[in-house]
């Protein structure tokens, strides 16, 4: 599979609100390591050409089966839920474009690349903020804390789409990609 075709088919198959042609917006991308850059150069997880766009489909599909194997608690795909899902789409495959200037607050890196070019909502906003959760908020990384603030807490408390994000972040990451991040470490990829 080619991961970046892959994930360029992916986000033109949604439904969104240009501010700039979307070709644009991979010629961007293209500009920057995004398609080839390995997902983390620690060796934490899809440590291989192309494994920041791979991580980002697994997300996806993680997000995906998650609905899925619950689509008969909402078989009726109400408003709410459609643009849950639509809105997960759209933040699984953004959330570490904001890598391509450092690990150190990617996700918000990662808003405001986006938002160049797309109209981002609240909702999508937040969640590729606030991706990485309590991870994103942990006073002893190298260099002091990282977004350390109570928003992360309230955010994975009381926002659905945030929540699921980092879930399916951290699944992808440290289950499906098959390798355990120790928090301690130094995460300044």
């Amino acid at each position: 599979m080619n991961y970046k075709e892959e994930w360029v088919k992916r986000l033109f198959s949604l439904n969104l609100n240009w501010i700039k042609p979307k070709e644009d917006f991979i010629n961007a991308l293209d500009q920057t390591d995004y398609f080839t850059r390995p997902a983390s150069i620690k060796g934490f997880h899809s440590k291989f050409i192309g494994g920041l766009a791979y991580h980002s489909l697994v997300v996806y599909d993680t997000g995906l089966k998650i609905f899925d194997m619950n689509s008969k608690y909402f078989s009726r795909l109400d408003n709410f839920n459609k643009k849950l899902i639509d809105d997960f789409k759209l933040a699984s495959l953004l959330h570490d474009i904001g890598k391509t200037k450092g690990y150190r607050y990617h996700g918000m890196n990662a808003v405001d690349i986006a938002s160049e070019f797309i109209s981002l909502n609240e909702e999508v906003d937040n969640a590729i903020s606030y991706h990485m959760g309590f991870y994103g908020s942990i006073p002893f990384f190298k260099g002091g804390p990282i977004d350390y603030d109570l928003t992360i807490a309230k955010k994975m408390l009381n926002d659905k789409l945030t929540k699921l994000l980092y879930l399916c972040d951290d699944l992808a990451t440290n289950v499906i990609e098959n390798k355990i991040c120790p928090i301690w470490e130094n995460l300044d990829e």
